[in-house]
């Protein structure tokens, strides 16, 4: 039996316990949740070490956010975000993208566990649907540093999902260039612990167009990704939790090769035996106790794999990389009339990595040692915050990295906010070590960044916010296009990123709401005064959506912009495009929708890169069903 078959029989059969479950009373539900809140804030997305964010520039969306648009991937809802540029790739492709300017290993955490990455920027997220996750969380600037992230400009939190009750879903769609995508999902609950767990798999038997048709015939590569996701957790005794997760995700596209023009540079063709696999494993297992009324301790191990074969031409090559995390994490909390909430917090971690090519050619390992520290303090009105991390590194020292802030609430609906701090980050294996793409002599990155702006609920039903930033970066790691035409991570050694974001939404009435994200930034190489590649200055998205009052319907609409940009300096210059994306469901039962969906539907097929090319008009259609 196929693996797809028997992870959808085992969810199938999770999912099939809910008919047996309604004489569970709510009371049942309740108890078999274990209530640590000091350490449990947004839902079931748990912090390392604890810690509450304030929301300074933060894009939080729960799982009911995460599918409004409709959009199957998750790197396609997370498009048009404040600061957050992601290249549209073929699909089955890795995402590429930044935030901020910056990118690298830590940009995107699940469940506290970092993603690993292909190479600078890259993730495999294909084939990994946004309804596979509880929540998501963007947090932009320094704050990155208070959640064991070593990324420059912030990073994306995920969290698995972990349903409370016993219940089960199924989705399903088909369009365009072959397309058929489904996902399963189950969850159990009793009174000392539960489960949740998904499937998903994607495939394009016909391919979307892989080279941008100015450089080629637009030839497609079939492709097929696939995703499982498991988490459980139990009680342990009156006084903890533990929890467990389990990610695979697959992917296997189709590719091309490098030839060589009479102009000496290179160029992509097509090559029907070529070929790029990629396969990524991450677990954990957290658990946390309280030692005092005053005193909670927790404990975390991780592990990722993440394995890349690529096949060009008449080579095959490849990279192998690990990761072995345990963190160890300390609360103390005391609430005062007076002074409100403090919070003191402390602990480690320890990290060990190693990563090498097939032909053990190429490899390296190293360790780490971390130590943090963190005081935060919480009234009515101001909140502050100031924390470090200590690395110390096998073979490159010790540094320490610090992120500080506040927040003072003017008015119940008006609070500003300031924060900044430093960052450093190592190159990852693959940065280094991947063959022909990596640089085994990039230096690790650092800088300092700062942020200030407000929020405001102006009504009870519009929100606005803004938000100013300024980064100063130096040996900032950028996948670049060298002169012969091949992509290379190299270090750029002074560079300047500031902007400012915008976001604010509004509730016209009970039928239509409509919204608006839009960065304008400034990315300059110091040194020679041209953009950073793929770093557009202007970044948007405006969405509406509208609910029927007589018809059970709903109307989503977006435009998504990304300005335009340059391939490397100011040589080759990567045109604006924009996207508009529209789905329409009919809600049939509150446990049944029906839906058609067109993305691109004025076929803008201008490139996001160079070489590659871009999906034009699609047209899908699909059903979701849940168990009560």
């Amino acid at each position: 039996m196929s693996l797809r078959a028997e992870v959808i029989g085992l969810l199938t059969a999770m999912a099939s316990l809910s008919a047996t479950a309604n004489e569970q009373t709510q009371e049942d539900e309740q108890k078999s949740i274990v209530h640590l809140s000091p350490l449990v804030v947004s839902g079931t997305l748990s912090y390392p070490f604890g810690h509450q964010t304030d929301d300074h520039a933060v894009t939080a969306l729960d799982n009911q956010a995460l599918i409004r648009s409709g959009k199957r991937g998750l790197e396609e809802t997370l498009q048009g975000f404040p600061s957050l540029n992601m290249l549209t790739v073929p699909a089955g492709g890795v995402a590429s993208l930044t935030l901020r300017g910056a990118s690298g290993y830590g940009l995107i955490q699940i469940d506290g566990i970092p993603l690993p990455i292909s190479n600078t920027g890259q993730f495999n997220l294909a084939g990994m649907p946004a309804e596979a996750f509880e929540n998501s969380e963007m947090i932009r600037g320094s704050g990155a540093v208070l959640y064991g992230s070593h990324a420059l400009g912030g990073l994306i939190r995920l969290s698995t999902r972990d349903l409370l009750a016993t219940t089960g879903s199924a989705h399903i769609e088909g369009g365009s260039f072959g397309a058929l995508r489904d996902t399963v999902a189950g969850s159990w609950a009793g009174d000392h612990g539960r489960i949740s767990g998904t499937y998903s798999r994607d495939d394009f038997f016909d391919g979307t167009p892989y080279v941008n048709p100015q450089f080629g015939d637009g030839y497609r590569k079939p492709a097929n990704a696939s995703l499982a996701t498991l988490r459980g957790s139990a009680k342990l005794g009156d006084v903890g939790e533990t929890e467990s997760s389990l990610v695979y995700s697959d992917s296997h596209s189709g590719y091309g090769k490098y030839v060589l023009t009479p102009e000496h540079v290179l160029d992509f063709v097509d090559d029907p035996n070529a070929f790029i696999d990629q396969e990524t494993w991450l677990a954990q297992n957290r658990s946390r106790v309280a030692l005092h009324d005053h005193w909670q301790s927790g404990l975390q191990f991780g592990f990722t794999q993440q394995q890349k074969t690529v096949r060009s031409g008449t080579v095959e090559t490849g990279m192998l990389a690990h990761t072995y995390l345990v963190r160890w994490e300390n609360l103390h909390q005391w609430i005062t009339p007076d002074t409100g909430t403090w919070r003191l917090t402390w602990g480690g971690e320890g990290w060990y990595e190693d990563g090498s090519t097939p032909d053990g050619r190429y490899g390296g390992q190293r360790a780490t040692g971390v130590a943090v520290g963190r005081l935060e303090v919480k009234s009515d009105r101001y909140s502050g915050v100031v924390g470090f991390r200590t690395d110390s590194y096998e073979q490159y020292g010790v540094h320490t990295t610090f992120h500080a802030g506040s927040q003072y609430r003017l008015l119940p609906e008006f609070a500003v906010f300031a924060d900044g701090g430093i960052g450093y980050r190592l190159p990852s294996f693959p940065e280094l070590l991947t063959p022909f793409i990596g640089n085994p002599t990039l230096r690790p990155e650092q800088g300092a960044s700062g942020q200030a702006g407000f929020n405001w609920d102006v009504t009870g039903s519009t929100q606005l916010s803004l938000t100013g930033f300024y980064n100063r970066f130096d040996d900032l790691i950028i996948l670049a296009r060298l002169p012969i035409g091949l992509y290379r991570s190299e270090n750029i050694p002074h560079t300047r990123i500031m902007g400012l974001e915008m976001q604010g939404d509004t509730a016209w009435n009970a039928q239509f709401s409509s919204g608006i994200d839009y960065t304008l930034s400034s990315n300059e190489n110091l040194d020679t005064g041209a953009p950073l590649p793929h770093r557009p200055d202007n970044i948007g998205r405006f969405w509406t959506e509208w609910r029927g009052h007589t018809w059970p319907l709903r109307l989503w609409t977006e435009a998504i912009y990304r300005g335009a940009s340059y391939s490397d300096g100011r040589n080759i210059r990567i045109g604006d495009a924009l996207l508009i994306n529209m789905t329409l469901n009919y809600i049939v039962d509150p446990r049944l929708t029906l839906y058609v969906r067109g993305e691109n539907i004025t076929n803008n097929q201008t490139s996001d890169t160079y070489i590659l090319g871009v999906p034009g008009a699609a047209m899908y259609g699909g059903i979701r069903a849940s168990l009560p």
